[in-house]
């Protein structure tokens, strides 16, 4: 069965009402756009390196090897992930007292402007506000946008400083762990040295006619040897640990190349304007299409399809027609009775017509139309009673 109202016609009926929700998403989208706050974005480069106390990393073209820029981007984005380390950011710089003076920063991810100035400082950190990029393996870009150029520009320098310190810091943890490590070790087996000297001694004090090839001193001097040769480990651990230490850094070696860059111009600009308003169009595009399946399920009505395929080829020209058969039937009543009861009564042959016209009885031989003709005609009838009520309602069904 075929629809009786198609999308097409539902949009040329209602062609004014389903083009309002595109007008006002896109003029909704528009004022949004241009009113958002402009942000600014400031640029650094940094060059990275091994430390100084391994190969330089120059040179390297080993793949297996992670190059040095890649592991300082992690460190950078382990770092604004933590709650620490952004906050000593926002108030060594002029971001925080810029969020303290503006509700919500006039940073477009803190649209809302709710809650604490800390947590506005944690949230204006975060990507896309804070990106990073790797353009070769020993230098490392950050990038910063922010309300202002003189912000933007200012919590950039900060983040570099403070990534800086954070990552001398957290060498000079590792160097000072790593110092307690190999004393440890140096310990160990120092003390392991002198008990295999002590039994090596009193083997000797028992058996002083022992020759040098005994078995049991051959024994403890291959365990002397090898105890010696990891205090020998230890101590160059050692040792590096501590000159680790002492040149102030055991990790990469991070240098600025490119100061924080000054802002000349928004970042957003007309390209982002472009973005809204197409996405306002197509958010009202939905909407209007919504809007035309739902009208034309409401506006659709089977009957009309039933009431045309009863017609036939010769049937009505347009939905709630009545066909030509049941034209005298429009105009006569019914009623159901006793036979030879009068006019608009049956017989008893019309009671026999009941079966052999499906189940519908009517007056005085008149054509028996399909029940959606009569409804989709508009009259109006006697509602029948009693029996003939149930057998019209048998043959509605």
């Amino acid at each position: 069965m075929k629809k009786s109202t198609t999308y097409r016609q539902t949009f040329r009926r209602h062609r004014l009402l389903l083009s309002v929700p595109i007008v006002i998403a896109v003029l909704i989208a528009g004022v949004l756009t241009v009113m958002s706050p402009k942000s600014y974005e400031s640029t650094a480069s940094l060059w990275v390196d091994n430390p100084a106390t391994t190969d330089s990393s120059l040179g390297n073209l080993n793949p297996a090897m992670t190059p040095p820029s890649t592991q300082e981007q992690n460190v950078a984005t382990e770092l604004l992930a933590t709650q620490d380390f952004d906050l000593k950011v926002g108030h060594s710089s002029a971001l925080g007292p810029y969020l303290a003076s503006h509700k919500g920063g006039g940073i477009p991810i803190l649209s809302s402007g709710g809650g604490s100035l800390n947590s506005q400082i944690i949230a204006a950190l975060q990507p896309p506000a804070v990106t990073t990029a790797v353009p070769g393996p020993q230098v490392l870009q950050i990038s910063f946008s922010g309300p202002t150029p003189a912000v933007a520009q200012n919590t950039l320098q900060t983040i570099i400083t403070e990534l800086q310190k954070d990552s001398a810091t957290y060498s000079q943890q590792h160097s000072q762990g790593a110092i307690q490590y190999y004393a440890g070790q140096v310990d160990t087996a120092t003390q392991a040295l002198l008990a295999l000297r002590n039994q090596a001694d009193a083997y000797r004090s028992q058996h002083p006619a022992a020759p040098a090839t005994d078995p049991n001193l051959t024994a403890f001097q291959a365990a002397e040897t090898s105890a010696g040769s990891q205090i020998a480990q230890a101590q160059a651990g050692l040792s590096a640990a501590k000159a680790a230490l002492k040149g102030g850094s055991s990790g990469s070696e991070v240098g600025v190349i490119d100061n924080a860059t000054f802002p000349t111009g928004p970042t957003s600009g007309k390209k982002k304007q472009l973005e809204g308003i197409l996405g306002g169009l197509v958010a009202g595009l939905l909407i209007s299409f919504l809007g035309t399946i739902a009208l034309t399920r409401r506006e659709s009505d089977p009957w009309e399809d039933e009431l045309a395929e009863a017609a036939g080829p010769g049937g009505p020209a347009h939905p709630g027609a009545m066909p030509a058969s049941a034209q005298g039937y429009r105009d006569q009543p019914y009623a159901f009775g006793a036979p030879g009861a009068g006019a608009g009564h049956t017989n008893g042959n019309d009671a026999a017509e009941v079966t052999s016209r499906g189940g519908r009885l009517h007056s005085h031989g008149a054509p028996n139309p399909p029940a959606t003709s009569r409804r989709m005609a508009g009259t109006r009838h006697d509602a029948p009673s009693g029996l003939d009520a149930s057998i019209i309602s048998d043959y509605r069904t």
